[in-house]
């Protein structure tokens, strides 16, 4: 079995392992409060990211557009989500 090593695949996975960062890092530090803090502050940065400085500072062949934005908006959430089911649990 192969391994995908595609730029699209390793892009993907990094705006996954960031949208998890936000929830893991603030609840190693301080547990009060920090999973939500790091939920809301991960999905702000994942919009104003995508929606605002990727549409507008980067290239339609390297931002995808608004398509591409959504795309990779929508595995920031799969980070962010799959980092508070594991906290949870």
């Amino acid at each position: 079995m192969a391994i995908d090593l595609s730029e699209d695949s390793v892009a993907q996975g990094l705006h996954v392992a960031l949208g998890a960062l936000f929830i893991t890092l603030p609840v190693c530090w301080d547990w009060h409060m920090a999973q939500a803090k790091g939920t809301v502050i991960g999905l702000t940065y994942a919009l104003l990211k995508e929606f605002w400085f990727d549409l507008r500072y980067e290239s339609p062949e390297t931002s995808g557009g608004f398509d591409g934005s959504f795309r990779d908006f929508c595995f920031y959430v799969v980070g962010i989500v799959a980092a508070n089911i594991l906290v949870i649990f």
